[in-house]
């Protein structure tokens, strides 16, 4: 049997032991596929990009916190069918939720933005990005907004 870590933080920087520390900027495809332990990811400050399926399959995943983070997409079917998340924080930067990023994800109940109403309406959200969620508003820093 493997074993998995529960949480895991996606670092700012790597440090070879040799060579000094280099900034950490995204995660790649597959990278924490089918991992059915964890529970919580948290996207540090230098991460811009993810691969969409970084994080398939994540059965267990509670609480997605990408707020401190630099990216501004949440990419295609990122999260698609992972009833266990509930939370997910999203960063002021974000510009865009792409298709089925969040479907089905039918016990997600909590949205967090760190940006305003005014500026959540500049984020573009493609179809089905938020089907068949629990959650019917976004919390943003000034107030919540519908999701549509």
């Amino acid at each position: 049997l493997r074993s998995y870590a529960t949480e895991t933080s996606i670092s700012d920087t790597y440090d070879d032991g040799t060579n000094g520390t280099y900034p950490i900027m995204g995660y790649s495809a597959n990278a924490l596929q089918n991992n059915d332990s964890l529970k919580n990811i948290t996207l540090g400050a230098n991460i811009s990009a993810y691969d969409p399926t970084a994080f398939s399959s994540c059965w267990s995943l509670e609480t997605f916190d990408a707020s401190a983070s630099s990216i501004t997409e949440i990419g295609l079917s990122s999260f698609t069918g992972l009833t266990s998340l509930t939370t997910v924080k999203l960063p002021k930067g974000i510009v865009s939720i792409s298709h089925n990023a969040f479907e089905s994800c039918s016990n997600l109940s909590t949205i967090l933005y760190e940006g305003m109403v005014s500026e959540w309406s500049n984020v573009y959200l493609r179809t089905n990005a938020f089907s068949g969620v629990d959650a019917g508003h976004v919390t943003c820093s000034d107030g919540n907004v519908a999701i549509a």
